[in-house]
């Protein structure tokens, strides 16, 4: 699954960009998912809560087609991502996050502060040393198919950097690739229906330890490559 932030420092085109780089997506066939984060209600077109709201944390509606979660909580991007199936994610909000990269939509003037040296591309008429800017959809998605990506945001500094935001950055610069991020490739893979569970080295090497103790008081334990699996 690939990640890219939409930040829109325009004010005004937002929603027309995600639209058109959803369709390009859905244009050469891939599973997209939209995430979306409103700083208030207002958000959201207003609708009637229902008693049984009032009493659950959690709703499901099911239609034809189509399954509605609502958590009585707020989630974390991990989480949110965890449920969803996907080979691009496109993401409003969550600015805090800084383990993907991001395309910036250009207002008529911004400065140099307001970026964060995750930007891939920027989408407008104005011109920026920083990336490339552009008005053309197709060039945009290319350069998500070719840059897009989501670090696990553990910062475990296994890979020599202080956080996920730096090692995003330099994954970006061109300096660093994502099979150079520990977590991701860790020696210990643990999957939960199919999806990988990232594990910082600390943790990975606690369960390898655990594992490997624990088998080598069984007759025919030997060294070397063991698989597990639990239904």
């Amino acid at each position: 699954m690939k990640c890219v932030g939409i930040v829109d420092f325009s004010g005004k085109e937002g929603k027309s960009l995600t639209v058109k780089l959803l369709k390009e997506l859905r244009r050469r066939e891939y599973k997209v998912a939209l995430i979306k984060r409103f700083t208030t209600i207002q958000g959201l077109a207003e609708k009637d809560i229902s008693e049984e709201e009032i009493y659950t944390q959690t709703i499901v509606n099911c239609f034809l087609g189509e399954t509605i979660f609502s958590f009585k909580n707020a989630k974390s991007l991990e989480d949110i991502l965890a449920l969803i199936d996907a080979d691009y994610v496109l993401i409003e909000g969550f600015e805090e996050d800084k383990s993907y990269p991001r395309i910036a939509i250009m207002g008529e003037s911004r400065k140099g502060d307001c970026f964060n040296g995750l930007e891939i591309a920027g989408y407008g008429e104005a011109h920026v040393p920083h990336f490339p800017v552009t008005q053309d959809i197709t060039q945009l998605v290319n350069t998500i198919e070719d840059k897009s990506f989501k670090l696990p945001h553990l910062d475990c500094t296994a890979c020599g950097f202080d956080s996920c935001y730096a090692f995003a950055q330099e994954i970006i610069k061109g300096n660093k690739k994502l099979e150079d991020c520990v977590s991701l490739n860790p020696k210990v893979e643990v999957k939960i229906e199919g999806t990988p569970l990232p594990m910082n080295t600390f943790i990975s090497g606690i369960v390898e330890n655990t594992v490997r103790a624990l088998l080598s008081s069984f007759k025919g334990y030997k060294k070397g490559h063991i698989e597990i699996s639990i239904s």
